[in-house]
């Protein structure tokens, strides 16, 4: 009953169960926005590229990783602003 209770309150507990399930759960996400990332780079590269300009797709490689902090960094602002710590200080 009080385990119940626990996941209810603070989510999955992973202590308990399967190791590699875990692992799973956590890196699938990070997989799949990391696949995302390298499609969306290779996509505008390639688009970029068809211009003709080669300063063009060199500033692409430059900006997207900066892109993609400024967009990170983005959502953990709007998580912050949300209080999505205040469980864990409980």
């Amino acid at each position: 009953m009080e385990r119940e209770k626990m996941e209810k309150q603070f989510g999955i507990d992973r202590t308990v169960g399967s190791v590699p399930r875990h692992l799973l759960s956590y890196t699938l996400p990070m997989l799949l926005g990391n696949l995302i990332q390298v499609g969306y780079s290779l996509v505008n590269t390639i688009w970029v590229g068809h211009l003709g300009r080669e300063n063009a797709v060199g500033a692409v490689g430059v900006s997207l990783p900066i892109f993609f902090r400024r967009m990170e960094k983005g959502c953990d602002d709007q998580d912050a602003s949300r209080g999505s710590g205040d469980r864990m200080k409980e």
